[in-house]
């Protein structure tokens, strides 16, 4: 039996997100142990400013152009022209108001250098035209740009960073990483025989696309706030060092979330299909799916939490000791993080993004407020439990906005192996024997355990192999 297409880019999803996050936590293990703690945590926070700029400098607009091309609605040319010349714009606009703002809430000198060489890369990331090949559905170009990308940021950590002092570098080989995809890029489109065409006159018809792109902009602006908000809130009222432990705990988490890039790709086309083709079948489809993540979710962060203290170790090195219980709390986001894609990508489908943005933005408000509470109290590991309660709230907000149109079984698919989970955790946690043994027993006795609390099914585990195969 051959593998189903499906299944194989299931497989090219799986292979291309290992191997970039595999050349991404080379670099990370390796400048974990030349920064330390607080060397890591600077360029956390360039990191975290480099992303707000990007979103700011894209307000949507790659979502926009990747559906257009799918469509095939315009002339591929004239649209690639509008959104480089309007994000170039935004990019400029963007950049020289960090740059302003820098002098006025960064006083490091050293961190204000840093973020203003990471906060370059949105000039190439500008020119990116990955979006244009993945509305046409030319994944394996996309992929090899990202390959592209991780390889040559390798490469230049390795060449540029020696020690402590060389920290500037970290960021030059960002940006020299991001040209080279971008070039990668540009080249393959013109290969093709593909133009980009500008033209002055078009000057409303871009910024048409921006107002359309916009919401889905703030939709993004809003998910990103709380992911990179704590780096920032840290480097404020703390130092760099809390922000290099925290920010070793989140990279850890950020490795496990590549499952959230297969559910994208398997379940949620899925989805789609079901609103378009068969209605009434939704609320069973939605329910299934809901409850199949859940239990992955869950299973897959039992082994997290048992082994976390090994793998921070063995990563990032014994200075990130105090990344253990942190990185244990925010398991639990890993857990909601892949709920509420369920959640918001059937939102997406059947084009109500407002309920969306709504349960986006009570979260970011509920979060930000949690921050503040919880830090004063329990330091930097408030901050992670303060990403919980935003996981949850949004939860909680699209699961009542669902129930007004489809019944949600969320007892079964997400309280009771949640509780189950908990108990396991406490069990293993608790236990004085071997980690492979409690390793096993999370996998071959826990796995079963949540699985009946979950209630699934023979027919939940075939619908999953009608998926794959």
């Amino acid at each position: 039996m051959k593998p189903s297409r499906n299944l194989k880019n299931i497989f090219s999803l799986f292979s291309v997100d290992l191997i970039t996050k595999f050349l991404g936590f080379l670099a990370t293990t390796y400048l974990a142990r030349i920064l330390g703690t607080s060397g890591f945590g600077a360029i956390s926070i360039g990191l975290a400013v480099l992303v707000y700029v990007q979103i700011l400098s894209t307000s949507g607009l790659t979502l926009i152009g990747t559906k257009k091309v799918a469509e095939d609605a315009e002339n591929s040319g004239y649209l690639a022209g509008d959104i480089v010349s309007v994000r170039l714009l935004l990019t400029v606009v963007v950049v020289l108001v960090t740059y302003l703002l820098s002098y006025f809430f960064i006083t490091s000198e050293e961190i204000r250098l840093i973020v203003l060489v990471y906060i370059i890369y949105a000039f190439p990331s500008a020119l990116l035209l990955d979006w244009f090949f993945t509305g046409k559905q030319r994944m394996e170009i996309t992929s090899a740009g990202r390959i592209i990308s991780s390889l040559f940021y390798l490469v230049f950590v390795f060449i540029l960073v020696k020690t402590p002092e060389d920290i500037i570098n970290t960021a030059v080989a960002w940006v020299i990483g991001g040209i080279a995809n971008t070039i990668f890029i540009w080249y393959i489109f013109k290969r093709y025989g593909y133009k980009i065409k500008l033209r002055i006159n078009r000057y409303k018809k871009s910024f048409r696309l921006l107002k359309e792109s916009s919401p889905l902009g703030l939709a993004s602006l809003l998910s990103q706030v709380a992911i990179m908000f704590p780096a920032i809130y840290l480097g404020i009222v703390s130092d760099t060092s809390d922000v290099g432990i925290y920010s070793a705990a989140f990279r850890l988490i950020s490795l496990f979330l590549i499952f959230d890039r297969v559910f994208a790709a398997v379940f949620f086309p899925k989805i789609v299909n079901t609103i378009s083709q068969a209605p009434g079948r939704l609320e069973e489809i939605f329910n299934r799916i809901l409850k199949i993540i859940s239990l992955l979710a869950l299973v897959v962060s039992i082994p997290m939490i048992v082994a976390g203290e090994i793998m921070i170790t063995i990563i990032f090195g014994e200075p990130f000791k105090d990344s253990v219980m942190i990185f244990q709390v925010l398991t639990g986001f890993f857990v909601f993080t892949l709920i509420n894609s369920v959640l918001s990508y059937t939102l997406i489908a059947k084009n109500r993004e407002g309920i969306y943005i709504f349960a986006l933005t009570v979260s970011v408000i509920t979060f930000i407020s949690a921050v503040i509470i919880l830090y004063t109290e329990f330091l930097t590991l408030g901050i992670a439990v303060a990403l919980i309660i935003y996981e949850i709230v949004q939860t909680m907000v699209m699961v009542i906005k669902f129930r007004e149109t489809i019944y949600i079984n969320y007892l079964t698919s997400i309280i009771a192996p949640a509780f189950v989970s908990i108990i396991i955790i406490f069990v293993l946690i608790n236990l004085d024997i071997h980690l492979a043994i409690k390793i096993f027993i999370a996998l071959f006795i826990g796995t079963p355990l949540v699985a009946f609390a979950g209630k699934l099914k023979i027919e939940d585990i075939k619908y999953i192999k009608r998926l794959m195969i």
